[in-house]
């Protein structure tokens, strides 16, 4: 029973990205020493933390973790941080609290880091009240706790922590760990923003955008996803793109989409690395590019979008603008399937039925044809309907 592989793979739908963990890995802190210390400068910084001063200790770490102004070195980070922090330096305390949750220049050991992230919370440090609250709801290192996670996100937030009231704004439009309030959230998400947390913006740019509390407002939406866009957002810089691309609250512009998805494609954002890779293949926009294509998709591939994983299947099972490669497509496709792409697991299932780069196998593609009908994907739900079975 033959059956074609899909090829159009154009996406249009907008997508509601409102990752909790988004902003939640917060670095170190710094002393932001300065990019080149004389030697005298050091000796004294050195006497000074001999003699106790928990400022210079806390420098110290610093330079050593960060490699300013001399090697860097891990370990010495930790023994400077761990002398500044048993004299009490709260900064030093939460350092450390990062090294054990990261694993960096130590085992990862998230009980240690949140003994860290106590002591530097009770001493009043709002990053590591953060942490712990991510900690509790996400269940890192102890019992996921929304009530406990709520607790210490409103003291990081009563502290004036950015990222705590944004993380507070999505507990109450989502409905985690206490009542969905969209108002609530909406006053969260507006004083994170009001303090320039960037993923506040876009939160309240997605909701304006999509009414949810509130009236549609599309030129509101465009208004904060471009003040999230100027903070370095490239969600917000990719929901630009698509706005301008399908002519939501703007005239359509696929020359302004580019731009945007290009923005957000630099600074990392693999969903803008796919449409970009769909423009260049289709030519929207643009002129015809295969090669291009086949570049943005490749690095959205890498970024782990199992969109673009499954176009590069399609072209290698297509022969387009690349050998024909069927070896290649299924293990394209095979990895868009292991992450989630119903269209993938259909193709998979189609190869698998006809016997294309893999011997026959109905029981195979049967397998692959449920999975993707149950992930709702309506020609894997017509195959199995065509073989009178059900998923």
């Amino acid at each position: 029973m033959g059956s074609k592989i899909k090829v159009g793979i154009v996406s249009t739908a907008l997508l509601l990205v409102l990752a909790l963990s988004a902003c939640d890995r917060g670095a170190p802190e710094s002393a932001k020493p300065a990019d080149a210390v004389d030697t005298q400068a050091m000796i004294d910084l050195a006497k000074a933390a001999d003699t106790g001063d928990t400022q210079a200790m806390f420098d110290l770490g610093v330079m050593h973790y960060e490699g300013a102004g001399l090697r860097q070195d891990y370990a010495k980070a930790i023994q400077w941080y761990t002398k500044a922090a048993d004299a009490g330096h709260a900064k030093a305390m939460f350092n450390l609290g990062v090294m054990d949750r990261d694993g960096i220049g130590t085992s990862q050991d998230y009980a240690k880091a949140i003994q860290w992230f106590t002591k530097a919370a009770d001493a009043g440090h709002a990053k590591a009240m953060f942490n712990l609250g991510v900690m509790d709801r996400d269940g890192i290192g102890t019992s996921q706790d929304y009530a406990k996670a709520i607790q210490w996100f409103t003291k990081a937030a009563d502290a004036g922590a950015p990222r705590a009231m944004c993380a507070l704004g999505v507990m109450a439009r989502d409905g985690i760990g206490t009542r969905q309030d969209h108002a609530k959230a909406i006053q969260w998400f507006t004083k994170a923003s009001d303090a320039g947390d960037a993923k506040a913006m876009f939160n309240l740019g997605v909701m304006h955008r999509d009414g949810t509390g509130k009236t549609k407002d599309y030129a509101k939406a465009i208004g904060w996803f471009t003040k999230s866009s100027e903070a370095g957002e490239p969600l917000a810089m990719y929901s630009l793109g698509v706005m301008a691309s399908n002519g939501i609250g703007t005239p359509k512009n696929e020359a302004k989409a580019i731009q945007w998805y290009k923005k957000a494609a630099d600074a990392g954002e693999p969903r803008a690395m796919y449409n970009l890779g769909v423009m260049d293949r289709d030519g929207i926009g643009t002129s015809q590019d295969y090669a291009k294509a086949i570049q943005w998709f490749t690095k959205a591939a890498d970024a782990g979008a199992p969109r673009a994983m499954c176009a590069l299947g399609v072209m290698a099972s297509n022969g387009i603008a690349t050998p024909k490669n069927e070896a290649k497509a299924i293990q394209w496709y095979t990895k868009a399937a292991d992450a989630g792409n119903a269209q993938a697991m259909y193709n998979l299932g189609v190869m698998a039925s006809n016997g294309i780069g893999t011997p026959k196998n109905e029981a195979k593609a049967i397998q692959w044809f449920t999975k993707a009908a149950r992930l709702g994907d309506a020609n894997a739900q017509a195959q199995l309907r065509r073989r009178g079975l059900n998923w």
